[in-house]
Formats: structure tokens, sequence, C-alpha cells
């Protein structure tokens, strides 16, 4: 499953509660080449509703909305075989992110179910903050991100979402999963502002592989925000050599 027809570009964060914003958001990124699509956080939909706000989106916008419901896969299997990603799908969402830390079971329960209703699976492993797993403190294994790439590539799935700050754990990654999957289409989080300094200078793990950088910069007015994102572009596309 494919909704994403660029090789290579940006995937807009929409986490404002107001709607004035979203639609602001919308209107000066909807036309830009290397806009492959949105990102939905749950601000916007915690105060509109999930099918408000998508429809709001979809009134001026025909690029794909992935919805991050913030940790998503982390029930009992049976919760998402019912009617939860119907629901989901039928408000106009185009995809959805999983961090499924409940186990593969579940991942397989929620890639059956988006695959029924044409619903693409993006699958994470991976926070960025330092305390996330057992080795800075956290409560998760070192090699738990690892093993739900891999299941969700034995799975089918290729498309992922990384932390950018983590480049390290990437690259090792990217070998394993490109042996399973071949093309991977990446989501990078964590780009520290436009200056992306943490993607390498050369990475040819990533540049083999379609990739896309979640932008996060908070709205200020259409004509910075502009601004700012084509900056962000610029940089990005540099750093992987995107011409």
């Amino acid at each position: 499953m494919e909704i994403f027809n660029l090789k290579n570009g940006l995937l807009i964060d929409i986490n404002d509660p107001e709607k004035s914003t979203v639609e602001d958001i919308v209107a000066v990124t909807q036309e830009l080449d290397y806009v492959a699509g949105y990102r939905l956080g749950t601000r916007p939909v915690i105060k509109n509703g999930l099918r408000d706000i998508t429809t709001l989106m979809k009134k001026n916008t025909s690029k794909p909305i992935i919805y991050d419901h913030q940790k998503f896969g982390n029930e009992i299997p049976e919760i998402y075989s019912g009617g939860i990603l119907g629901d989901i799908k039928d408000c106009g969402i185009d995809g959805i992110i999983i961090l499924p830390l409940t186990g593969r079971k579940v991942l397989e329960s929620i890639v059956k179910k988006c695959n029924k209703i044409n619903l693409l699976p993006v699958v994470c492993g991976d926070l960025s903050y330092w305390g996330y797993f057992s080795s800075e403190g956290g409560y998760i294994e070192n090699n738990t991100q690892q093993k739900i790439y891999i299941d969700a590539a034995n799975l089918g799935i290729s498309h992922l979402i990384m932390s950018c700050n983590r480049i390290d754990r990437i690259k090792i990654y990217c070998n394993q999963l490109n042996a399973i999957i071949g093309q991977l289409k990446i989501f990078f989080t964590a780009i520290s502002s436009t200056e992306c300094k943490e993607l390498p200078d050369a990475c040819s793990h990533i540049r083999q592989n379609k990739a896309y950088a979640i932008f996060d910069l908070e709205f200020k007015s259409p004509q910075d925000y502009k601004k700012d994102l084509s900056a962000f572009w610029d940089s990005f596309r540099k750093k992987l050599d995107i011409y």
C-alpha cells in the first residue's frame, strides 16, 4: 500500500488545537511540491473531534493525512480487530501511526485490519527522549525497537518512523530491514530547527530509501511559517543530497 507519491519530502505536523490555525497551515503548505502530506496529532482531535478536523483539512488539500493517536497499539488484539480502525478510516484518515509495545500479536491484528480497510500502517519503534531505554533508566529493553521494526518488515510494512537523534541505530536497522522488505519509507522525527544537525552529512543507508522529515515548528504567521518551512526543506534535502 502506498499513499505518498514523492520519493523524498516533508510531512507537516498538525497539532495546534485551533481550527483557524489548522486551516492556515494547510493553506500555506498544500500547494508546495515538496510537502508529501500531514501528520495529525491529538490536540486538535481532542478539542474538535477527529471527523471535524479531518473534514476541515480535506476541504483544503488532497494530500494524505496520517493520524498519530499517541502510542496507538498498546491494547489487546481484540480491540484492534474490532471497529476502532474502521472508525478512524471513516473519518477520512489515510494512515495510522502504531507503537506496538504490547507485542507481535497486537501488531499483526492491526496490520491485518489496516490491510482489509485500506488504511496505511506506519510503525514506530522508538522515542527520541533520553530515558526511554533500560540502559537510560527506562522500562523498554534496548532491543525492543529492533524487534518491532523487524516484525513490521516481515509483515510487509515498509513505512517506519525513526528518531533522528538515534541515527547510529538507524544505520543498523536499515541494512537489516532493506534485506527483508526492500526500499523503506522513513519518516524522521526529532530534527532540531532548520539546521537538521542530527542528520549525517553522508548516509547511504538513508539515501537508498525514501526519506521524509516531519516538520513541527510552531505556527506564528503564514509568511514566517512558509519561510521557515522552505529553509527546513532546503537544509534537509542538502543533507541527503536530494536535488
